[in-house]
């Protein structure tokens, strides 16, 4: 019988310290990580020999421009590949620190400061030690998404003592149509392992540790924010409703650490530049509104209130499908779960644009458990749309390795 949180029915699992690994089927868990990675490295090698170096000028003035010329001067052909987007802010963001970046009117233009620190930390703290900082960052997240694959899968057996359904779980994360963002040179890869183990710690009753991975989780990934902010809601819901409130207060430890993060952050922004909301402010340059609760609605009816690309229909039907898991998830695992999810939902959705949800939604680890779980009882279906899924997949990484918008 499955074992789910206590709030839904169920037998909860063990979360003491002392209760130290539950009998994992280490085997099946390693075995289904290791073909994550192959697949993670036949990405990495087709994206490499097959997508195009960004394009550079003769004389770079805009961060992107900057950075894509720092790239190309430093690394081979085959890693500029891989830097496109986002990926060259993180370069930019490493070398420069954070810059206010203006037009001749003094209004805010796209800038770093849209972004976490986490990745560039990491690039400028390699850039001391290794000759190629730009190659290094994508062994860091093949080994990051390793540990995420993993996480996962033991965050799926803790709470199901079901193989099958921890092997689908990491099935489901990997065939995401948006999982080559693992590889690129992005912070979903490091941003989800730290989360998955912070999730992990936090079932298993090592708070501490899960606080931590929580904190620094926020480095990498905003949404991070509301993955943990809804697991610390309903975590503080079950805790009212006087349900294991020991266990509850570890969750709200461990979920307040990314809460705690993102503070630090708004400081560092008051103090450097005097506006704690700045990042969230530069949003707007992208064509974002300040986050609110009718922007939810607004992404939901996207395709009424807007034209929209063929790569935003994708992130559209990605929405609609993790929104719909959300119920499933409250019947299976719960409340803190369910609102997890709902929270990393909501806060994706906030900015009136759906645009780049099926990115954000590589933190959701409730809704590849609950896919997972699903899989096992329709493995024929579950099988089938794994397939399509990979097409799209490989659809995206060949958009976004030519410079075409990708997610």
């Amino acid at each position: 019988m499955p074992l789910s949180l206590a709030d839904s029915g169920h037998a909860a699992p063990d979360r003491s310290p002392s209760s130290g690994i539950p009998n994992f089927p280490i085997r099946p868990l390693l075995t289904a990580c290791a073909f994550a990675t192959l697949w993670h490295i036949l990405l990495l090698a087709f994206g490499s020999r097959d997508f195009e170096p960004q394009k550079t000028v003769d004389k770079p003035r805009k961060p992107q421009e900057v950075a894509a010329r720092i790239v190309q001067e430093e690394t081979s052909t085959s890693i500029q590949a891989w830097y496109h987007w986002d990926a060259l802010w993180f370069v930019h963001l490493s070398r420069s620190g954070y810059v206010l970046e203006t037009d001749h009117d003094g209004r805010i233009e796209q800038s770093n400061i849209a972004f976490t620190p986490g990745l560039a930390v990491v690039a400028a703290a390699s850039d001391r030690f290794l000759p190629d900082p730009w190659r290094f960052l994508l062994v860091f997240n093949a080994f990051a998404a390793f540990l995420a694959s993993l996480a996962l899968g033991a965050i799926s057996w803790r709470l199901n003592r079901s193989k099958a359904a921890m092997v689908w779980a990491i099935v489901a994360f990997n065939v995401w149509p948006w999982r080559f963002f693992l590889v690129a040179p992005y912070q979903e890869a490091a941003g989800s392992a730290l989360a998955f183990w912070a999730i992990y710690a936090a079932i298993s009753g090592y708070v501490l540790p899960g606080f931590v991975f929580s904190l620094v989780s926020s480095a990498f990934r905003l949404n991070a924010i509301g993955l943990f902010g809804g697991f610390l809601a309903g975590s503080l819901v079950e805790f009212l409703r006087n349900r294991e409130r020991s266990m509850q207060l570890r969750n709200m430890i461990v979920g307040s650490g990314a809460l705690i993060g993102w503070g630090l952050l708004l400081a560092y922004f008051q103090y450097r530049f005097g506006d704690a909301g700045l990042g969230v402010k530069i949003q707007s340059t992208w064509g974002r509104q300040p986050p609110h609760l009718t922007g939810i609605v607004e992404s939901l009816a996207g395709p009424l209130m807007h034209p929209m690309t063929g790569t935003e229909w994708l992130d559209w039907a990605a929405a609609w499908t993790v929104l719909a898991a959300i119920p499933v998830v409250y019947r299976n695992y719960g409340t803190a779960w369910a609102t997890s999810l709902a929270g990393l939902t909501f806060q994706a959705m906030s900015t009136g644009r759906v645009l780049s949800f099926g990115r954000f939604a590589l933190l959701a680890c409730p809704f590849f458990i609950v896919a997972g779980t699903l899989a096992t009882k329709r493995p024929t279906l579950a099988k089938a749309v794994c397939s399509l899924s990979l097409v799209a997949q490989i659809g995206l990484a060949w958009r976004y390795g030519h410079d075409l918008f990708a997610g």
